[in-house]
């Protein structure tokens, strides 16, 4: 039991690190970042609305309620037929999701 509530602090203060520089833990494992589409990073406090007031409250409670999942569906696969690859909730907020390799070189940081 120990073990799993140390495993869920660890995984809580990760998240809480990662949302700094725009990444979930998931996103930081991919080697992704979300960045605003005014070319500015995104920081802790958009990425925390980005992550779990639009994609959690909004789309995976809100908008799943009333239609029975499929506006979750159409959210993940909205980037496959989008020009900029923008999800809806990517759109909502005014965020597109870049490869970090690049931000890391200068090519997506606007340098």
């Amino acid at each position: 039991m120990l073990f799993l509530v140390t495993l869920i602090i660890g995984y809580i203060i990760w998240w809480l690190f990662a949302l700094r520089r725009g990444q979930t833990p998931a996103k930081q494992l991919l080697g992704i970042r979300v960045f605003r589409t005014d070319g500015r990073q995104s920081d802790w406090g958009w990425t925390f609305i980005r992550e779990f007031l639009i994609k959690l409250v909004v789309f995976e409670l809100a908008v799943d309620t009333v239609t029975f999942g499929v506006g979750s569906i159409v959210d993940v696969l909205w980037p496959f037929w989008y020009k900029d690859r923008q999800a809806l909730h990517d759109k909502i907020m005014k965020t597109v999701v870049v490869d970090d390799r690049e931000f890391r070189l200068g090519v997506g940081s606007g340098n």
